[in-house]
């Protein structure tokens, strides 16, 4: 006991550091303490040094005498080295396991599952405590346990990585596809000691392949059954397979076409174009494409076939086969030039109706029957592509031409003689439309045989004149001629009457002789039914009186003839501008009217201006200058017809009386006794506001998603104002500002406010330009609070918002109400950035960020008026 280790103590092989613990431990062990145990790593001479077990022990005698030290060395470096890599191999397996995206478990001999990874409960929405241990056939589908046992005795046998489909039942109840990976830990004996499994969701595979399988057996259903021919075809064009319908379609059955070329049955005028389809496809020129050809049957008949040809390549791009699918085209052709006889007809018929539309514009406006028979004369040969056309009136020496087309040798005035045998003979004989090939003497003498056909012209059931058509020399008046010659006929009947009874015609009819235009009878009856409808319905209706400026002036200078040249023309320009559903009438000596139903005031003011603007570039009489002044009314204004047109000629009045050559719309400012000048500023800034407003609802449009977004935002700021106690008039100065507070996007380009990701740094600062922008665009047409009002509506209440950092009291209280208003708006409608709240979702996230980024007075008002308005009006 007093010796040291070969007279060293510690021994040399001792770490030095561990040398004072030995001391001591060596010194409770003679006091009588517990044995002392180490793990150290020794030093050896011989060699590396090794991890030990040292064990120190009193040895005593009988009587407890210390005799000395047992010392026991151990050497546990590979059991150490065994531990640790066993270790290290299950951290990595369960930090493997615990990250897959697939299910991971282990599995013992009595298959209840040891471990299962994190990922059950996003699988199967099972929370890992109430899997571990459980029993794995309480999960698995009993139809499915077999597939199950089989694989387990797979790998009994031996197998390894045994891969099996079965079902499990999700913690909802539902039971999904999983592809089941298994494999087996064994002993040293090669017993199973515990099976790992990996399990992988396949049922939307399944559900795939499910439907493809039912898609293959339907689409070879519809191929046996279809009327359509189907048939694959190798790259090279030949048959690989193809539908029953080939029996009827190319009379051949399918067992001898397999194998054939398709060109062996096409008609030979058509194969150079097929062929060259096909190689457009199958070479990737096209995916696919469509082509009408012809086949020729066993009978030799022929066939006519709509075919479309589709590729079909494999994954690598490789082409496998062309699909055709072919049609009998037989009846679609008949269809089509039916449709085309059908088309040319209505063509022609076009064709005579705006002739004849033209002559009857011609009756309406003229107060003489000559010009109208001249027009009548040269629509003739337009119309039946003859070399001319003649009125003529029959007296008792034969016939007067009283109007000729520019070709025919004839004037007006001049006789021409009705030959015996001739159309004009046979008609004044036989009172009838009369066709003939007979001789046809010119003014100075000269004689052609020609085809001719005439129509009789009667009033009052008397036999007045004809119309006629004449032929080239050596052709005929083409056939139906007759029809359409009696058709004009008619309405040189009708302009011989004009001509006499004109005033008594005028006065009865609903259209304005001069213009064509609705007259003012016609019009107060539609005014009058169009304010009724839209009364009834709640629909806008606006109506615009247009005047000519210095009317009186042009006829002064140039006659009454120019003054109704440029009535007629303005007239018509009028008619072309407006809508079908719109009336254009003329109500006065140089008045006339535009009805716009479904139509607001802004919009009538673009339309009447568009139109202003025309006048005033287009000459319309010689190269005088016209313009007109037009007066809009709106009926939101208005409480009847009679009200709706006073207003409109009032607004009318005022342009006149400010000017000229201006359209001004109707707003309680317009009857303010201003003056002159304030007169015009006036006018200009509602003009303004209205061409912002404009651009205001254009910024809206650009997206489907913020329609009448700066309405609703408009329209909610002035009921907040309200509620906190402003005055009607300043919340309406509010509403005009709202209804602009986005005007600046218009300087954001579409890529940035319509991105649907987050913005990129420099993106955002120019998205948060927008406000000032907007205040700097507003600054003629609002007044500078309004403009200050939109130039800080993306301020925060706690000085984060934007332009100009501002907080608290030192943001406008207007600016503080449409914040919260454009807030909510953007919140309560579907965006393309964002998701759609509730109106209680919304309310909460406003009260969330009351005191933040709103005006706490604002937020409870918005809580006030939420809780008296119904949501849908609010969202």
């Amino acid at each position: 006991p007093d010796a040291d280790y070969h007279s060293q103590l510690p021994p040399s092989w001792w770490p030095p550091e561990d040398a004072l613990e030995l001391a001591m431990g060596i010194a409770e062990l003679r006091s009588g303490g517990p044995p002392l145990r180490w793990e150290l790593a020794v030093r050896s001479e011989r060699g590396p040094g090794v991890v030990a077990s040292v064990t120190w022990d009193a040895a005593r005698s009988a009587d407890g005498e210390l005799l000395g030290f047992l010392v026991t060395v151990e050497d546990i470096t590979e059991r150490l080295l065994v531990e640790e890599a066993w270790t290290e191999a299950r951290r990595t397996y369960e930090l493997l396991a615990d990250n897959s995206t697939d299910l991971v478990t282990r599995i013992s001999s009595s298959l209840r599952l040891l471990y299962v990874s994190p990922s059950v409960l996003r699988v199967l929405g099972y929370p890992i405590g109430e899997v571990m241990g459980a029993r794995l056939a309480r999960f698995v589908h009993r139809d499915d346990l077999g597939a199950l046992r089989e694989a387990l005795a797979a790998l009994e046998g031996g197998a390894d990585g045994v891969t099996t489909v079965i079902r499990i039942r999700h913690r909802d109840g539902r039971w999904l596809w999983f592809e089941i990976v298994t494999h087996a830990l064994r002993d040293e004996a090669g017993r199973i000691i515990e099976t790992q499994a990996s399990a992988r969701d396949v049922s939307a595979r399944r559900a795939v392949e499910d439907r493809n399988r039912q898609f293959a057996e339907e689409l070879g259903f519809v191929a046996r059954h279809a009327g359509d021919m189907i048939s694959a075809h190798n790259p090279d064009g030949t048959f690989r397979t193809v539908s029953d319908a080939s029996r009827t379609l190319l009379g051949r059955s399918p067992e001898d076409l397999v194998g054939a070329s398709a060109a062996e049955f096409l008609h030979p005028d058509d194969r150079e174009r097929y062929e060259a389809v096909f190689a457009r496809v199958s070479s990737g020129a096209a995916t696919i494409e469509s082509i009408t050809h012809r086949v020729v049957k066993p009978d030799g008949s022929a066939l006519w076939l709509d075919t479309s040809i589709r590729a079909m390549r494999s994954i690598e791009g490789e082409l496998t086969a062309c699909i055709c699918v072919s049609r009998d085209a037989t009846a679609r052709r008949a269809v089509e030039r039916e449709a085309s006889n059908r088309a040319k007809r209505s063509e022609l018929e076009a064709i005579e109706q705006t002739a004849l539309r033209r002559v009857a514009m011609a009756v309406a406006h003229q107060a003489d029957a000559p010009p109208v028979l001249e027009m009548v004369a040269e629509e003739i040969p337009r119309l039946l592509r003859v070399a001319g056309g003649l009125v003529v009136r029959f007296d008792d020496h034969g016939g007067v031409v009283l109007g000729a087309s520019e070709a025919m040798p004839w004037t007006p005035g001049d006789r021409i003689l009705t030959a015996d045998g001739s159309a004009l003979d046979l008609l004044r004989r036989g009172g009838r439309t009369a066709r003939a090939l007979a001789p046809l003497v010119s003014p100075d003498g000269e004689i052609t045989v020609t085809s001719t056909v005439s129509a009789p012209v009667r009033i009052d059931d008397d036999l007045w004149g004809a119309v006629v058509a004449v032929s080239h020399q050596g052709g005929t008046v083409p056939a139906g001629a007759e029809a359409r010659l009696e058709r004009f006929a008619e309405l040189v009947s009708v302009a011989v009457v004009a001509a006499e009874n004109r005033a008594q015609l005028a006065a009865q009819a609903l259209s304005d002789p001069l213009t064509g235009l609705a007259n003012h009878r016609a019009f107060h009856e539609r005014l009058r039914e169009e304010v009724a409808r839209a009364h009834r319905y709640g629909r806008p209706l606006s109506l615009a009186v247009i005047d000519i400026d210095h009317f009186k002036r042009l006829n002064d200078l140039h006659g009454h003839q120019a003054g109704d040249a440029v009535l007629a023309s303005l007239g018509g320009m009028l008619s072309g501008t407006a809508r079908a559903s719109e009336l254009v009438a003329r109500v006065g000596g140089e008045e006339f009217a535009w009805l716009l139903p479904e139509t607001d005031g802004d919009i009538a003011m673009r339309a009447v201006e568009r139109f202003r603007a025309a006048v005033s570039r287009q000459p319309l009489w010689r190269n005088e200058r016209i313009t007109v002044s037009a007066g809009i009314s709106d009926l939101i204004h208005a409480a009847d017809a009679d009200d709706l047109y006073r207003l409109a000629d009032g607004a009318l009045y005022w342009a006149k009386g400010n000017g000229r050559d201006q359209v001004c719309l109707y707003s309680p400012e317009v009857v303010d006794a201003l003056s002159i000048e304030e007169r015009a500023l006036r006018l200009e800034r509602t003009q303004t506001i209205a061409a912002l407003r404009s651009l205001a609802r254009a910024v809206d449009a650009k997206d489907t998603s913020t329609k009448a977004h700066s309405e609703r935002v408009a329209e909610l700021a002035h009921r907040l104002a309200l509620a906190l106690g402003w005055t009607r008039a300043r919340a309406d100065k509010l509403k005009d500002a709202a209804l602009l507070h986005d005007v600046g996007k218009l300087g954001i380009p579409d890529a940035v406010l319509f991105k649907p990701g987050d913005l990129e740094p420099a993106e955002y600062e120019s998205v948060k330009r927008h406000a000032a922008l907007g205040a700097e665009i507003t600054a003629d047409a609002l007044t500078a609070e309004q403009c200050e009002w939109i130039r800080h509506h993306h301020e925060h209440w706690d000085g984060g918002g934007y332009p100009g950092g501002v907080s608290g009291e030192g943001i406008p209280e207007g600016a503080r109400l449409i914040a919260v208003a454009d807030a909510w708006d953007v919140m309560t409608r579907a965006r393309h950035y964002g998701t759609v709240k509730t109106v209680d979702e919304a309310l909460e996230e406003i009260d969330r960020c009351s005191g933040a980024q709103f005006w706490p007075a604002a937020v409870d008002a918005m809580k006030r008026v939420i809780q008296h308005s119904a949501p849908a009006r609010i969202g």
